[in-house]
């Protein structure tokens, strides 16, 4: 009876044993998908986002009074087309406008017009956000987004495809700002990403995520006979909830401080600070398809309505 009981506790110690030889290693545990979060752009021909950005800028030239202004914007991006190399065809076009502004004592400007308004580039673009060509609809008739030469701006260059859970990476890019001015603002800027938890955002499980930048701008200006150039040291944070298989942000949130340099036409140097704020939010999603077919920019004039922001 006892040898019994010896038999039978050798094979259960044995069949343990070959059960903890045969257990996985701690250092081969397996990443759950659910901890991945992937940044990158997936455009179909003929996608249309329709965003509202709303914005807060504080300006402040050669120590003057602060220029303060609120605005509410209408930006219209479309892919035009994908192209064999798997890059997207997006057009940019800000398409309506309503501003405040006040200076000191003054009486508030409101402002519906803009340089800027109804103005298209075309940027050719990668999944990660990375620039090839731009194409513009006048590159001779200069002018510069509301938001300035370096403002925010939706199409993040995010440089990684897909990262876990809080897990950071860090992004150099020499940008070409079309979306922003005529000629083209050129900024360089090293940025800090973090993959953040998922969020749910306007009906969508977005994946979310956050960076810190810094970086230097320039543009040149000429208008006439006179000349502007200006020179930029900012440095920003932003936060982006994105659509969970197309990749574009469902809602972004930026924040750029500017130092600035400015230079008209040969005089004194004058120093500027510009301090902005901008949240943007899709409005409207219409798809496209992965057919071939031809949809080009909402006509400006369309699109407007009585109530501009219902």
């Amino acid at each position: 009876m006892k040898k019994n009981i010896v038999i039978k506790l050798l094979v259960l110690l044995f069949s343990g044993y070959i059960a903890c030889a045969q257990a996985p290693k701690p250092d081969s545990v397996t990443v759950p998908l659910s901890d991945t979060l992937c940044f990158k752009y997936n455009f179909k021909q003929g996608d249309t986002l329709d965003y509202i950005g709303i914005s807060f800028d504080s300006l402040q030239i050669d120590f003057g009074d602060n220029i303060k202004k609120h605005r509410i914007e209408r930006i219209i991006i479309a892919c035009d087309s994908v192209l064999p190399n798997g890059h997207f065809l997006l057009s940019h076009s800000l398409i309506e406008i309503l501003a405040k502004e006040t200076q000191g004592d003054k009486k508030p400007i409101k402002r519906e017009e803009s340089q800027w308004l109804d103005r298209v580039v075309k940027i050719e673009l990668d999944s990660l956000g990375r620039r090839y060509r731009i194409f513009l609809d006048d590159s001779t008739e200069g002018a510069v987004s509301p938001g300035g030469a370096f403002g925010p701006f939706i199409l993040i260059e995010y440089g990684e495809a897909c990262r876990l859970l809080n897990e950071s990476w860090i992004v150099k890019s020499d940008l070409g700002l079309a979306e922003n001015g005529i000629p083209i603002p050129l900024v360089t800027q090293t940025s800090f990403f973090r993959a953040k938890e998922r969020k749910d955002t306007l009906g969508y499980k977005c994946n979310s995520g956050e960076y810190i930048f810094t970086g230097q701008g320039s543009f040149k200006a000429i208008t006439g006979k006179d000349t502007m150039n200006l020179h930029s040291i900012m440095n920003g944070f932003g936060k982006f909830e994105n659509h969970p298989k197309r990749g574009f942000p469902i809602h972004y949130f930026a924040t750029i401080e500017q130092k600035l340099k400015i230079n008209m036409s040969g005089d004194v140097e004058k120093p500027g600070k510009h301090f902005v704020r901008a949240d943007y939010t899709l409005r409207r999603f219409v798809p496209g398809t992965d057919k071939q077919m031809k949809r080009t920019l909402p006509n400006a004039k369309e699109q407007k309505t009585k109530n501009r922001w219902k």
